[in-house]
């Protein structure tokens, strides 16, 4: 089944189903699959669930949009992994809803969740 990993906001509930922080599936997986997946549980915000469920029981997403770099990149590539720890600061600390104010100076994305049916097909 395919796992998502996500961040709630505070005070929106804790998930408790599967592949939640103490769950047995992680057992299942192997120690190889949680290792590759740097699987630490040490953020009480983060969170997996399996995609369907995501879908199931999520109503809504906020996600930080990170600008292009595609076109300045001397190797060609325009997909890459952007890890940042510790505070927006400045104009870009466009902040949560509680921050009204400044929450739309932060580059938004809105994102559908569409179920899409896989179909193999043989090509000769």
């Amino acid at each position: 089944c395919p796992l998502t990993v996500a961040e709630g906001g505070a005070g929106l509930g804790e998930w408790i189903g599967a592949y939640s922080a103490c769950s047995p599936e992680w057992e299942d997986l192997g120690l190889e699959v949680r290792r590759r997946l740097r699987l630490a549980f040490d953020s009480e915000a983060e969170f997996w669930m399996p995609l369907d469920d995501l879908l199931e029981h999520m109503t809504g997403a906020m996600i930080c949009r990170l600008p292009d770099t595609s076109a300045v990149s001397l190797t060609g590539r325009t997909w890459q992994l952007n890890e940042h720890h510790g505070a927006w600061h400045g104009h870009q600390a466009g902040g949560s809803l509680r921050f009204r104010d400044s929450f739309f100076d932060n580059p938004q994305v809105g994102v559908r969740f569409v179920r899409v049916r896989i179909v193999n097909h043989t090509f000769s």
